[in-house]
């Protein structure tokens, strides 16, 4: 039992962990310049010059066979009442921890979600690197923008969601083979993207249908796909923003919620 509570206390001391036991792992960009993001409402270190990405970029690891993709939230319940006096001393319970469980959980909910096979089997999306990316910017997208509506209050959760993120991508690009010599070039490059297609989704806010199926025919889809998936796509984008927005904020962080089934009563799979 004391070499159990050793071990734990030895984590719970680590650097990466100074600020509380952390919902995730890893370090923030360490660029100089420091952007304000137009649409999300957080702000990442790294220029934007852009909108334009490349497309094409695969992979064929899963997420079962990638021990680097595994959830980064943390609950109480893993470590036990009894180290509840240990958790409280070391900041477990400071907004700033609960803040970025918080992300963590919003995060890895967004993630799954843009990895459901669903996508692909019915709505006519891609099954590679460059569309399972921009299916993941537009389930954070979607994060953020009910983040949006708690104004200052959610300002560190955005930006925390925001990180998260692109600490996942950068693993995520990194395993395909990316050199860490043109690794900060690709990061940004898909940030760009990012802000491209979030500037175009937020647009979409307050208007028809069409203006919402304009950007997810150009970035989900690439502007190869058929009208019947734009329309379906379009329609989930639609349904899983309205069922968020009518949730308490305290709901929505809890993340003991799930995004929707992608095709369910969204129209014809053929």
């Amino acid at each position: 039992m004391q070499a159990t509570v050793s071990r734990t206390a030895r984590a719970l001391a680590r650097p990466s962990l100074s600020r509380g036991i952390l919902a995730a792992s890893g370090g923030r960009f360490g660029q100089s310049e420091v952007v304000a993001a137009h649409v999300a409402g957080v702000a990442f270190r790294g220029g934007v010059a852009g909108c334009g990405v490349r497309r094409g970029m695969s992979t064929t690891g899963s997420d079962e066979q990638e021990p680097w993709r595994i959830q980064w939230a943390v609950s109480e319940s893993s470590l036990g009442e009894r180290y509840k006096w240990l958790l409280k001393a070391m900041g477990y319970y400071s907004e700033d921890a609960k803040n970025e469980r918080a992300a963590s959980l919003l995060y890895v909910s967004a993630r799954k979600q843009a990895a459901r096979k669903e996508f692909s089997q019915y709505l006519g999306v891609k099954e590679d690197f460059s569309t399972r990316f921009y299916l993941e910017c537009l389930h954070v997208w979607m994060v953020l923008v009910r983040l949006r509506r708690e104004g200052n209050a959610s300002k560190q959760i955005r930006q925390d969601v925001f990180d998260r993120f692109w600490q996942d991508i950068t693993k995520q690009i990194h395993a395909l083979g990316v050199k860490p010599i043109a690794l900060s070039a690709r990061v940004r490059e898909l940030q760009n993207a990012f802000y491209g297609a979030a500037i175009a989704y937020d647009y979409s806010l307050g208007t028809n249908d069409a203006v919402l199926a304009s950007a997810l025919y150009r970035n989900v889809y690439g502007h190869d796909c058929k009208a019947r998936h734009l329309l379906m796509l379009t329609a989930y984008v639609r349904r899983e923003l309205d069922v968020i927005d009518k949730m308490e904020i305290q709901e929505f962080l809890d993340a003991n919620w799930s995004f929707g089934n992608p095709h369910d009563g969204l129209g014809p799979s053929s």
